[in-house]
């Protein structure tokens, strides 16, 4: 049984590359399911607008439009498959049905409204400072809630993508 005080496998250095989550890289290597997903703004994006546009990009049907349904049918939690379904859990008030996004823990948020054919791909790391000296990481949820809000204000009730 390892003492939490004397643990010192900590990575005291800036994380290029590798998962920011500590049970993945000790117990795993690395490599875990549950570690998140790497990738850029623009890559994120193109998997959003993918799942807006019912699987097709430009002429070509990448993943099937039943396949895609299924990732977005809410279970009897109320989520999709990987997506968060719910306007609560995703800190916005008033989105449409069928909005879904996902929020990671180190600070990432994504959120697609078919509705408006609109993506929002936010990417920050609010572990990047460390904790405070309650020993949490900053609280990025008003961030995220500010900008959906502000994005979705450019969409009147009754307008169209």
């Amino acid at each position: 049984e390892e003492d939490p005080d004397s643990f010192t496998g900590w990575r005291n250095y800036t994380l290029v590359g590798e998962v920011n989550d500590g049970n993945a890289f000790h117990a795993h290597a690395g490599v875990a399911g549950h570690a998140g997903l790497f990738s850029t703004a623009a890559d994120v994006n193109v998997l959003l607008d993918l799942l807006l546009s019912y699987g097709t990009s430009g002429r070509r049907e990448l993943l099937g439009a039943d396949v895609v349904k299924e990732f977005l049918a809410p279970d009897a939690a109320g989520n999709g498959l990987g997506w968060i379904m719910s306007n609560r859990l995703l800190g916005v008030d008033g989105l449409p049905p069928g909005s879904f996004g996902h929020t990671g823990f180190t600070g990432t948020y994504v959120l697609g409204v078919p509705t408006f054919g609109l993506s929002v791909v936010l990417l920050t790391n609010r572990q990047n400072l460390g904790v405070d000296s309650d020993t949490r990481y900053n609280d990025v949820n008003p961030l995220r809630r500010a900008v959906a809000g502000a994005i979705l204000a450019g969409f009147g009730p009754d307008e169209e993508p």
